[in-house]
């Protein structure tokens, strides 16, 4: 029988585990409200809301209403500390009716209201692995039928209702259909790659919000393909918008970011340019740099470059030899490595009695720095305009000359003849140990060698006479061409140079006022008038005012001196003004360096040559033509003008049976003297007369006449010359039977006694010995002894 106490005992352990179990229920059903599991969290967006809230909107598939303090959450940045909050913190909310749905105040990770922060990666809670966080810059409230304007590129957080849906009318009018899904008020739109327009969107209440996207026009380029670990890294950034922020890291050729980064703003001119620094080098390879427009998230790449270790400052000459004549221009170029600047000395003072330093910097980063000597003034020559040696150094395209240090005491004269030691090293110091040794050699000048002369015509501008031509070599000059000097010299290059100019026509005029060179054109003896003085042509006047110019081509010693004839003053001893007489006149013009006043030579170096000035002529070959009816008919003629000299040549009709004519052609180009038109006269009807006339556009007009006919007779000249051919062929047959006569000779004299016996009979008495008349035995043993000779000669 059981006791009470034991009924007590039963009953409260009964109560007791019911208790137990109740509690346990409640326990866990708390546990199972508090506890937020991270397989829910189905999508994570950082925008700012209708409200102008930026919010973090964390979107789940589960009820998450009850979240509390006993809920982690780990917020990611890019470059930044994570942040640690608690399901309890005060940025964090539900949304009641809206029990999947959780909102993140930014200000909880140090946002302002009104923007996001792009630096936001990830999301994870109680520690599980992050969900990533899609950021949108901007944002359009479809449900509210709101206007918005983005840029393309640029995720746009589309916002309605909670698990609402969108209807996108993009410009080309197609549709799409999107959604924010479950526990979420807003989907974003990715608008890369689209085009640029209006994008209707209407919402599930039927509300429609008009997207314009437009182009940023954000471009990014590296400064250079290749960098060493001393350059600075740069990239210049453009956009169409200015006063934006944007932000920059280099990624590497796997396309993943690194930790060099660079940040800026587009200035009022739509650019910015992003330094990097020095990239380390345990870090070199190739990589792109892509920028971000930080307000839009637009991005743009650049293309690859090169990032390789700095190699040891090094420099050595491109052209270990230098060499040019004395007086003309010298070009030394060097490398350098790792260092953009190079001093070059010229000379050793105790061995040549000159020494010249020349520090130089590569100011395009190309690897390269050149400078021009002339050696005509590189030693201070106080006789010459130049008057320190900094004026005989001349620095190269993207080359910048630094210093220059003459060590020897300045020459008197141009620089000597000799072969002079040369060495480089890297950087501005001269007492460096020298990194690569060459020879600038300086040969005798030989002043002026040659002069040719040379025409070209009328119609050519000055200035493209000799770049354009057509030029050629004649010493006949027409009225109205112009006349060539071509010059061959050596040691002028550097004369020319020296007149701190580079127009060649007033350098010359320069050198002719210092007495360095001259340039005389007189008359000849043979073409004066008797009892006149010699006519000078007036050429300083006339490169002074245009009508003749200096070309030079110093690279070859070639110098050309261009004039219009007709334009230059003509003058005599007196300086009395002369006339120019075309087909009558003819000159010597003389091109002298002068050895006194350049000490370039020993004495003064010449070349002449004559040229004579021609009337202007122009005619047909024929004053009357006869064609036919047909195309490709020619007529030809002859002129004074210069080769290149472009006539017109046309046939008007006369008379003529049909309809009448024109012909022309303007593409007639003489050619040594001599021209031929071809016109088409396959309209022409026979029996037709026409006019011929050649127009010279700088000289006369020529005249000749012409009929159409059926058929164009051959002239008689040519089978006279065509028979005359046969005639010569026959006399060398003649003269080949001359000769087995004049062999026969021989023979004749070994028998030359009977012979005269025999001829003294024939001659007394006119009859030969023998019984038949003329034919004595003498004269048929002769015969027989020729015929003999010549059987033998041939076989």
């Amino acid at each position: 029988m059981t006791s009470k106490t034991d009924k007590l005992r039963a009953v409260f352990l009964t109560a007791l585990m019911i208790g137990s179990v109740f509690a346990a229920g409640i326990a866990f059903t708390g546990g199972a409200a508090a506890q937020v599991d991270q397989e829910d969290l189905r999508k994570a967006t950082h925008y700012v809301d209708s409200d102008d809230d930026s919010v973090l909107e964390l979107a789940f598939t589960e009820n998450v209403s009850d979240i509390d303090a006993g809920t982690d959450i780990t917020l990611e940045f890019d470059g930044y500390d994570d942040v640690e909050l608690d399901g309890g913190n005060t940025a964090v909310s539900t949304h009641g009716d809206y029990d999947e749905r959780v909102t993140i105040d930014a200000s909880a990770f140090g946002t302002a209201n009104d923007e996001v922060n792009t630096s936001l990666t990830g999301v994870s809670i109680n520690g599980s692995d992050a969900v990533d966080v899609t950021v949108a810059p901007e944002t359009i409230d479809a449900a509210d039928a709101e206007d918005r304007d983005a840029y393309v590129g640029t995720n746009v957080a589309i916002e309605g209702n909670i698990s609402d849906t969108f209807e996108i009318e993009s410009p080309d009018d197609d549709t799409t259909n999107r959604g924010s899904g479950n526990g979420s008020e807003v989907y974003v739109y990715d608008t890369d790659d689209l085009e640029t327009g209006e994008y209707n969107i209407t919402a599930s209440n039927d509300n429609v919000g008009t997207l314009t996207l437009e182009n940023l026009g954000l471009s990014a380029e590296a400064s250079a393909d290749s960098y060493t670990t001393a350059d600075d890294v740069e990239v210049t950034v453009e956009s169409n918008d200015i006063d934006r922020d944007v932000e920059a890291v280099l990624l590497d050729e796997d396309g993943d970011e690194t930790d060099y980064t660079a940040e800026g703003t587009i200035d009022s001119d739509g650019q910015a340019t992003l330094n990097f620094n020095q990239v380390d080098a345990e870090d070199v390879g190739n990589y792109t740099a892509e920028v971000t427009d930080i307000a839009s998230g637009v991005t743009a790449e650049t293309d690859e470059f090169e990032v390789t270790e700095e190699a040891d400052d090094d420099s050595e000459f491109v052209t270990g030899t230098v060499e040019n004549q004395r007086g003309d221009i010298s070009t030394v170029n060097v490398s350098v490595t790792s260092n953009d600047q190079a001093t070059v000395t010229i000379g050793e003072e105790d061995e040549s009695g000159y020494e010249v330093n020349v520090t130089v910097t590569d100011d395009d980063g190309d690897g390269y720095a050149e400078f021009d000597v002339n050696t005509y003034v590189m030693g201070g020559n106080n006789n010459v305009n130049a008057e320190t040696a900094g004026e005989a150094f001349i620095a190269g395209e993207d080359t910048v000359i630094d210093d220059i240090e003459l060590v020897s005491d300045p020459l008197s004269e141009p620089i000597a003849a000799d072969s002079y030691r040369m060495t480089v090293r890297a950087g501005a110091d001269a007492n460096a140990s020298s990194q690569d040794v060459g020879r600038f050699i300086v040969n005798d000048a030989s002043g002026v060698t040659s002069q040719n002369m040379w025409t070209a015509p009328a119609a050519t501008d000055m200035d493209e006479v000799i770049s354009e031509g057509p030029l050629s070599e004649d010493d006949s000059i027409a009225d109205q061409d112009y006349v060539v000097h071509e010059l061959e010299a050596t040691g002028i290059e550097g004369v020319l140079r020296n007149a701190s100019t580079e127009n060649s026509t007033q350098a010359v005029l320069n050198a002719i006022d210092n007495g360095e060179l001259s340039l005389t054109v007189e008359q000849t003896e043979a073409s004066k008038q008797p009892n006149t003085d010699i006519k000078i042509l007036d050429y300083a006047t006339a490169l002074q005012n245009d009508n003749a110019e200096v070309v030079a081509d110093a690279e070859n010693d070639t110098y050309y001196v261009v004039a219009d004839l007709a334009a230059v003053d003509v003058t005599d001893a007196d300086d009395d003004n002369r006339e120019f007489v075309w087909g009558e006149d003819a000159y010597n013009a003389t091109a002298t360096l002068d050895a006194d006043n350049t000490s370039l030579v020993s004495e003064d170096a010449s070349a002449s040559a004559e040229f004579s000035a021609e009337e202007r002529t122009l005619e047909f070959n024929q004053d009357e033509y006869e064609v036919e009816a047909a195309e490709d008919q020619t007529f030809s003629g002859e002129t004074s003008a210069a080769t290149g000299t472009e006539l017109t040549v046309r046939a008007e009709s006369i008379e003529s049976p049909g309809e009448g004519y024109i012909l022309t052609d303007d593409d007639v180009t003489v050619e040594d003297g001599e021209w031929t038109a071809t016109l088409d006269f396959s309209d022409a009807s026979v029996n037709s007369t026409f006019e011929l006339s050649a127009d010279d556009p700088d000289g006369d007009s020529a005249g000749a006449e012409g009929s159409v006919v059926e058929a164009v007779e051959e002239t008689t000249t040519e089978p006279a010359d065509t028979t005359t051919e046969p005639a010569d062929t026959t006399t060398e047959p003649a003269d080949t039977t001359t000769e087995p006569a004049d062999t026969t000779t021989e023979p004749a004299d070994d028998t030359t006694e009977p012979a005269d016996d025999t001829t003294t009979e024939d001659d007394g008495d006119g009859e030969s010995g023998g019984g038949i008349p003329g034919f004595g035995v003498g004269i048929a043993l002769v015969a027989i002894l020729g015929a003999a000779f010549l059987a033998l000669r041939q076989n």
